[in-house]
């Protein structure tokens, strides 16, 4: 009489056991990177929209002619509304910054990726952020390098692109 149900071999057991390792590991970290992000304060949302930008003061002559730009540090920025802005520039900013910027969602996996592996493997540093990304990082968070700040900039970048559109 054979057997029906044989023993499963060493190796298929050994095997197994590395695969319930490795995945009870995964669970456990990530649930403790869960808990980590949802301990962060994120800055409030809504003051994207009414941000105010500081600009340039300038100093006209009777005339309307400006006369001088008086910086603050470093600062040489005038507030234009989005309609004089040529669709040239905007094509030639997206097309240099962010080329698929109208098929993510926010957030650039491949991008992250590719900076993170540049940044590991040489002396140079690359970004991988999307121009919402950028516009988050800006607007609401610090200029800081840190996984926290990257962790905050990719969830907010989302929730800006669900809640206002591209343009």
């Amino acid at each position: 009489m054979t057997n029906k149900y044989q023993r499963p071999s060493r190796k298929k057991m050994l095997f197994l056991e590395v695969i319930v390792f490795f995945l009870s590991v995964g669970i456990v970290l990530g649930s403790v990177v869960l808990i980590w992000v949802s301990s962060f304060t994120l800055p409030d949302f809504n003051t994207i929209a009414t941000r105010q930008l500081e600009s340039t003061t300038k100093i006209y002559d009777r005339t309307g002619k400006i006369l001088l730009y008086a910086f603050r540090q470093k600062i040489r920025r005038t507030a234009v509304k989005a309609e004089e802005i040529s669709p040239n520039i905007v094509k030639a900013t997206i097309a240099i910054e962010d080329d698929k910027f109208y098929e993510h969602s926010g957030i650039s996996v491949r991008g992250i990726a590719r900076a993170f592996y540049i940044n590991l493997t040489s002396d140079r540093t690359q970004g991988g952020s999307t121009i919402t990304q950028q516009v988050v990082k800006n607007a609401l968070l610090t200029q800081d390098r840190t996984i926290e700040r990257k962790i905050k900039e990719v969830i907010l970048a989302i929730k800006l692109e669900q809640t206002m559109s591209k343009d």
